[in-house]
């Protein structure tokens, strides 16, 4: 029986106390796809009347047009009998108002963020939609206490050619500068990075010394430790990076970027739906902030739509979008990318980090020391 879309549900049924609102945390994830045609307002006027439909089967405790606003996928997740129980429980919720705050759509998937007016904490959320028979139908909703960065929907749905350039395609196209394998190899350096841009994403490998850890993987607790964290298994830890942003008038904008393995916890249920126990997976996970500490966007490899960060054999992949960065129009600054705990004129360190500014097609390449 699946429960997660039960509960779901429920908790939607329940807005009216604030029940459904999870905080902003690194594990809360936005979900999206790559699309294939350019964003037109038509449709993000479109999906925003949708998203308005969604809030007044809320209201109103339309059932009927509750479910068909979800999308094919997303009814799949639950049973007969548990939709059964959804209409039973669907009752009116007068004071709730979902108001869209801002849209993208791209192709046959389109992201709105939103704020949830009634309930008694402030709500926002994303929600993602795909084009089902000519109608924008709820594939996922995120909510959280803090409204969505509008840099977050080039994240949520990507430029366009974000289901053709993969960085196996921008590396091939921009050769890279070579770290000596001699001095990753060393045992103090763990990891190497390499990065290169093109007209729409900047790409970043990071490359460890010894095999990663399977993304879905499960893992188990230690037995012989009660309480410890659960172990991913992942041989080294990924430090927090520096994106420096120079203009043409001698500004820079500077953000910075961590990736890295995090567990994901799921439980399992008796056939009454009471939760008995839980199971561990790795996934891995990206978190891009401002420079006032802002979150701008979130990923995880799970994600069904636009894996952002993807992890195999040594490798981390990640895609920053760069409207996300707040490039726009073709736009093609200096890009400067550095450890962001170490640095200074004098530190070794700093002497191997990308520290000539990387003007696309330039490939530079960076080393690490080992964390774990």
């Amino acid at each position: 029986m699946n429960n997660r879309f039960f509960m779901l549900v429920a908790g939607l049924l329940v807005l009216g106390t604030g029940a459904c609102v999870r905080k902003n945390r690194a594990q809360e994830i936005f979900h999206a796809t790559a699309a294939q045609t350019e964003s037109t307002p038509s449709a993000e006027d479109s999906g925003m009347s949708a998203y308005r439909l969604l809030g007044k089967s809320i209201r109103e405790g339309d059932a009927g047009l509750w479910f068909s606003l979800q999308s094919k996928n997303r009814l799949a997740q639950a049973t007969d009998d548990q939709k059964a129980e959804m209409r039973k429980q669907f009752v009116a919720r007068p004071g709730i108002q979902y108001v869209p705050l801002a849209a993208r759509a791209v192709g046959p998937h389109a992201a709105v963020s939103g704020r949830l007016d009634g309930t008694e904490t402030k709500s926002y959320e994303a929600a993602d939609y795909v084009l089902e028979d000519d109608a924008w139908k709820v594939e996922e909703e995120n909510f959280s206490e803090n409204p969505v960065d509008p840099r977050a929907l080039y994240a949520l749905v990507p430029p366009s050619n974000g289901d053709v350039h993969t960085i196996e395609f921008a590396l091939a196209a921009h050769p890279l500068r070579r770290v000596r394998l001699e001095v990753f190899q060393r045992r103090r350096y763990c990891w190497k990075m390499q990065a290169t841009r093109d007209e729409s994403f900047l790409y970043v490998r990071f490359e460890a010394k010894a095999p990663l850890t399977n993304t879905g993987l499960e893992v188990y607790e230690d037995k012989s430790r009660p309480g410890a964290p659960v172990n991913s298994g992942v041989p080294s830890a990924w430090p927090m990076m520096k994106i420096k942003i120079s203009t043409g008038d001698r500004s820079q904008a500077v953000y910075e970027l961590q990736a890295g393995d995090v567990i994901q916890t799921k439980s399992t249920f008796d056939k009454n739906g009471k939760a008995n126990s839980n199971r561990f997976f790795v996934l891995y996970h990206l978190i891009l902030w401002d420079q006032a500490n802002h979150v701008v966007f979130e990923n995880n490899s799970s994600d069904t739509f636009t894996q952002l960060i993807n992890a195999q054999d040594r490798f981390i992949d990640l895609k920053v979008p760069l409207q996300s960065l707040g490039l726009v129009n073709g736009q093609a600054p200096q890009i400067r990318i550095e450890e962001a705990n170490f640095g200074g004129t004098n530190s070794p360190l700093r002497s191997r980090a990308l520290s000539a500014a990387m003007s696309w097609p330039e490939a530079p390449a960076y080393v690490g020391r080992c964390s774990r």
